[in-house]
C-alpha cells in the first residue's frame, strides 16, 4: 500500500507544462508550426493565383472563380486531414504522459474524496486505466495541486487505512516493547 507522504510526493511532482495542449502540439509539429500561421494567408492567395490562371484559361471569370474554388476546398480537406492526424498524434502522446504520472498504481484515484463530482467519469476511466480525460486530469491535477489541505488528506488517508499511520505503528511497537519489559521485570 502506498504511503500518503508518497501519494503528495507523486502529486506535487506533475509538471502540468506535460499536460498543456499547445505546447505538445507545439512538439508534435516541429518546425511545421508555421503552417498554422500561414494557413488563412496562403489559402487566399492560393485562391487567386487560380482564378486569375483559370480565368485566362477559360476566358470567364465565375468559371475560374469556380475551379479555383474547387482546388483551394480540395487543399483544404487535405489538410483537414493533416490537422485530424496531428490532434490524434497529441492526443496519444498526452495519453501516455497520464500513463506515465498515473503508473500500475493511480494517483488520482487515491485523491477521489478531494475532488468535486464532476470528475467522477475521469475517475471511473483512470480506475479502468482509460486515459482519454486530457483535458479534465489537467484542471483536476491542478485543482488538487493549488488547494489540496495535506494535513487534511493524511488524517483521511490515514483513517482509511490505518495500518499506514506511521504514528499508530510506532504506538503499536512502543506498547510491545513496554509489555515485554514489565514481563521480564
Amino acid at each position: 500500500m502506498i504511503k500518503a507522504d508518497e501519494l503528495l510526493q507523486r502529486l506535487q511532482a506533475i509538471d502540468l507544462a506535460q499536460l498543456n495542449p499547445q505546447e505538445v502540439e507545439q512538439q508534435v509539429l516541429g518546425k511545421r508550426v508555421w503552417l498554422h500561421t500561414f494557413t488563412f494567408p496562403i489559402t487566399i492567395g492560393i485562391l487567386a493565383i487560380f482564378t486569375l490562371l483559370a480565368t485566362w484559361l477559360v476566358n470567364n471569370m465565375l468559371y475560374g472563380f469556380l475551379v479555383a474554388l474547387l482546388v483551394v476546398w480540395f487543399l483544404g480537406k487535405l489538410f483537414e486531414s493533416y490537422e485530424h492526424d496531428t490532434q490524434r498524434q497529441v492526443q496519444a502522446r498526452l495519453e501516455e504522459i497520464i500513463k506515465g504520472i498515473e503508473g500500475e498504481q493511480g494517483l488520482l484515484i487515491h485523491f477521489s474524496a478531494f475532488l468535486p463530482k464532476r470528475y467522477g467519469a475521469l475517475l471511473q476511466a483512470l480506475r479502468k486505466q482509460r486515459y482519454g480525460y486530457v483535458l479534465q486530469y489537467y484542471q483536476a491535477a491542478t485543482l488538487l495541486q493549488k488547494r489540496l489541505d495535506q494535513a487534511r488528506f493524511k488524517k483521511y488517508w490515514h483513517s482509511k487505512y490505518p495500518e499506514m499511520d506511521p504514528e499508530l505503528s510506532d504506538e503499536s511497537t512502543d506498547d510491545y516493547a513496554n509489555t515485554g519489559q514489565q514481563k521480564t521485570a
